[in-house]
């Protein structure tokens, strides 16, 4: 089966196009099929993806009556840097008083594929658990990416292996990282004579092997993978839809991390997540990534207008472009003046609404570009993004200075470590407020990691903040073991993986053995989100002299036995 992506193939790795996820009303479609060098595609009725030349992306978003809002494409990231037994999931599990086995629901995982071939994802009689593999990696007959394989077709697949035949000439789709692989084997792996980690060894899957966002690891010079939200989105959309076909209760696991937004919950992934996770039996799954204490989230506060506080970014030699946001809480605006190692400047870069600035460093040789969006949309932040390209080592200095404060608070975040070249990172930095995004939307169960073998808090896991500049907290739910999980890779061989995505796959796991004590076993047929969020804060541990709820640890430490005796 064929899933038509879109007609914008031609754009997507054209370096001369930006790429906008923009929400919409309207006849979207017809309005950008009429606007020149401009591609638009849906989502879904009220996402959208366009294809627009940089230059261009004002007078659009000035012309366009359907477009009501933007954001600039997001880089999401992997996330990885006996748990099991210390969040006391085997004391639930089958043998143990409950019986629970995820038997009757269904773990989606957007990932990097799945072996499926592999007899962690075949049931005993030799039938696959897989309900879907949906390959965004794969081009397909229309000349689009995107190719659907059912239950039908990978048991096909599995059949032919048996008969010494290539399966993959039916299902064409392999995971040649392993990274989705380990996931789902964390998540439900059947593998009792290898010993591995797993939680929910009966509940079902669907897979969403995503395509890697080529232009921008080039731009980014790095072979980590890199994702896009629109990928991301597209997936979803897909799993939704499958999960009314099917019936079941359904866990959605993003084992991937994003440092761009807010932090406030207002992103149009943030959104559609707690949209979604309204439906009874549907529940949203990631951790808190792995930036604590990379360096790249920076924040400070300028008291008075005219007041000034400077952001200092090392450049490490291999950094040649890196682009950031530094987001100031309404209703206050600051201006920007950048200085480069050599001590050139730029002097201060007026705020023009929506435009960009460029200038050229002389003797570094950099190009920098500066955008200023004020008032940002959703949050009514100013947002200023920078972009650097043929960058030199050195520490760059960007001057803020305050135009308009009532709070003056500002944050700044970096991409992700995992694409940073060696030596880039801000010099004063904070590792609070460095949960990845989606993990700060309102529904969404997200959960830190610790190293369960010392009982120590991870210094990579990513952090909350006790107050934002609202005056919220935001916070993870709880924290679930992250250190050496054992679990299946590549070829089938024996991996241990550290990390928040393994602790977050153990966290997808007890949802589905929750799904299923409640809707499916009938002790709770309301079960959500909401609901799933109140058990975990309950079903936790605590380590004695410490303040719950906290940045690094939530509510407490994940343990399965403790939260169905508070039920």
């Amino acid at each position: 089966m064929y899933l038509r992506n879109s007609d914008c193939i031609e754009y997507e790795d054209n370096p001369e196009y930006s790429k906008l996820i923009v929400e919409y009303r309207g006849d979207f479609l017809d309005e950008m099929s009429k606007i020149d060098d401009v591609c638009g595609k849906v989502i879904n009725d009220t996402y959208g993806v366009v294809y627009v030349k940089e230059k261009d992306i004002d007078n659009l978003i000035k012309q366009s009556t359907t477009i009501t809002y933007f954001e600039f494409d997001s880089v999401y990231v992997l996330e990885d840097v006996s748990a099991i037994s210390t969040a006391s999931i085997p004391q639930v599990q089958s043998g143990g008083y409950l019986n629970l086995n995820g038997e009757g629901t269904i773990v989606a995982i957007l990932d990097t594929g799945i072996d499926y071939l592999n007899e962690a994802f075949i049931n005993e009689d030799g039938s696959t658990r897989i309900e879907y593999i949906f390959d965004k990696s794969i081009e397909n007959e229309e000349g689009s990416y995107g190719v659907v394989y059912s239950k039908d077709d990978i048991n096909k697949a599995i059949g032919a292996k048996g008969q010494g035949k290539n399966p993959y000439e039916i299902v064409k789709s392999k995971d040649e990282n392993g990274h989705g692989t380990s996931m789902a084997a964390i998540v439900g792996g059947r593998l009792e004579d290898k010993n591995i980690e797993s939680v929910a060894d009966k509940c079902s899957y669907i897979i969403v092997k995503l395509k890697e966002n080529e232009k921008i690891k080039k731009w980014f010079n790095t072979d980590s993978v890199i994702y896009s939200v629109s990928e991301i989105l597209e997936g979803i959309e897909f799993i939704i839809n499958k999960k009314f076909e099917i019936n079941k209760p359904l866990v959605i696991y993003i084992p991937l991390g994003s440092t761009e937004g807010s932090h406030t919950g207002n992103t149009i992934i943030e959104k559609y997540i707690d949209l979604i996770s309204q439906n009874r039996g549907l529940v949203v799954v990631t951790g808190t990534g792995n930036e604590g204490i990379g360096g790249g989230h920076a924040s400070g506060t300028i008291q008075n207008v005219g007041d000034t506080q400077i952001l200092e970014l090392l450049i490490g030699n291999e950094q040649k472009n890196i682009y950031f946001d530094i987001w100031v809480r309404k209703p206050s605006r600051i201006s920007l003046n950048v200085i480069s190692p050599s001590g050139e400047s730029t002097g201060i870069l007026p705020i023009t609404l929506k435009s960009v600035i460029e200038r050229k460093f002389i003797f570094e040789s950099t190009n920098l570009k500066v955008y200023y969006y004020w008032p940002d949309e959703l949050s009514g932040d100013e947002v200023i993004r920078i972009i650097l390209e043929g960058l030199k080592p050195g520490i760059w200095r960007f001057k803020l200075i305050g135009d308009y404060i009532l709070n003056g608070k500002f944050n700044s975040w970096l991409p992700p470590l995992s694409i940073l070249k060696e030596g880039t990172n801000f010099i004063s930095s904070s590792p609070y407020l460095t949960m990845t995004i989606p993990g700060i939307s309102s529904y969404i169960i997200v959960s830190s990691w610790y190293n369960q073998d010392s009982n120590t808090m991870s210094s990579y896991s990513g952090r909350g903040e006790k107050l934002n500049g609202y005056g919220e907290r935001i916070l993870p739910i709880m924290t679930v073991g992250g250190n050496k999980i054992k679990t299946i890779g590549r070829n089938d061989e024996i991996v241990y993986i550290t990390g928040s995505s393994a602790s977050a796959a153990i966290t997808a796991g007890a949802c589905s053995l929750l799904l299923q004590w409640g809707i499916v076993n009938g002790n709770d047929n309301t079960m959500n989100a909401q609901k799933i969020k109140t058990y975990f804060m309950r079903g936790v541990r605590k380590r004695p002299g410490d303040v719950y709820p906290n940045p690094e640890w939530g509510y407490g430490k994940l343990d399965m036995l403790t939260l169905f005796q508070n039920i």
